[in-house]
């Protein structure tokens, strides 16, 4: 009974030894941040400038961090094996005045514009978008300080003429400019010469998007129609096994596998596809198809019934 009562006092002396060696047992941890450089404290003990390896026994520990223009972070992590662990440090805010020597028509700082001459942001690298009809565009990557000037410069004008078929909004290197309506024509004096990225994005979202990209202006006058093609969703529908190829002028080619009974449904813009059928008893079969003259829903079988075009004809 002794015996049993001394085992058992051993074995409990022992489980706690285990323990508390387990409890001191330390892991290899590499401590990074962004940005880098950043002072950083362990449990409050100041280890030095992350990137940063150290030596953290098993549990949980406080990891603190500093850097001027940033909040100082502090989280709480748990150790139980060796790693590598990321923190990122939040930017503070600064009121930063933007000064112009030209007041510009739009202006936008990354993706939002902007209409206040004061702007509190955080402390960062930040994109500067500026335009104004006869200046040259302005676009620049700068750090944030209190004051920031932009110098518009005046540019050799080429005057375009804008015309569009439906109500639109007008994008300068994917910044948006203006409404444009087709009940009145805008005119633009863009810098000549150099290449101009411009999209049009229809109001109406059942119409594609035109895209113009790197247009170059000369001196003289410039007119530019944009016509928007209207998109629908039409149901091909078989009764037979058959293989449907659907090619654009500019060479798209959507293709349909059809079993017997199977509908598929599609966007199309309204115009003209080629339309290229073949499998099981059919013999290859061309047709140009003008889609703005097609029903919702179009049984194949019956579209190529009335007449077909030679291969030759094929976009």
């Amino acid at each position: 009974m002794v015996l049993g009562k001394i085992r058992l006092i051993s074995l409990i002396f022992v489980f706690f030894i285990f323990l508390s060696c387990s409890s001191k047992k330390k892991y290899e941890v590499i401590v990074e941040t962004n940005p880098d450089s950043s002072s950083f404290w362990l449990d409050g003990d100041f280890k030095g400038y992350t990137p940063r390896k150290v030596n953290v026994p098993r549990g949980k520990h406080i990891f603190s961090f500093e850097k001027k223009n940033y909040l100082r972070y502090e989280k709480t992590v748990n150790i139980e094996k060796n790693g590598s662990f990321q923190f990122d440090l939040n930017p503070e805010e600064m009121e930063v005045e933007f000064k112009f020597n030209e007041k510009p028509d739009v202006f936008y700082i990354d993706d939002k514009k902007i209409d206040a001459d004061f702007v509190k942001l955080p402390y960062k690298k930040i994109h500067l978008f500026a335009f104004k009809q006869k200046y040259e565009i302005y676009e620049a990557d700068v750090q944030i300080k209190k004051k920031i000037l932009i110098n518009l410069k005046p540019s050799k004008n080429g005057k375009i003429l804008l015309k569009v078929s439906e109500p639109a909004k007008f994008y300068i290197s994917n910044y948006y400019i203006k409404d444009l309506s087709p009940l009145k024509d805008e005119a633009f004096f863009l810098e000549a010469n150099v290449p101009i990225d411009m999209t049009f994005r229809p109001k109406d979202e059942s119409y594609f998007e035109e895209h113009i990209a790197t247009s170059v202006l000369k001196s003289r006058l410039l007119v530019l129609k944009v016509d928007f093609t209207k998109e629908r969703e039409i149901s091909f529908y078989s009764d037979k096994d058959l293989d449907l190829l659907i090619r654009s002028k500019g060479g798209k080619i959507m293709n349909l596998i059809f079993s017997p009974g199977e509908t598929k449904k599609v966007r199309l813009l309204e115009k003209e596809y080629t339309f290229d059928i073949g499998k099981g008893s059919y013999d290859r079969m061309v047709k140009v198809v003008d889609v703005s003259k097609l029903a919702d829903l179009v049984d194949i079988n019956t579209l190529f019934k009335g007449g077909f075009y030679n291969e030759k004809d094929r976009y």
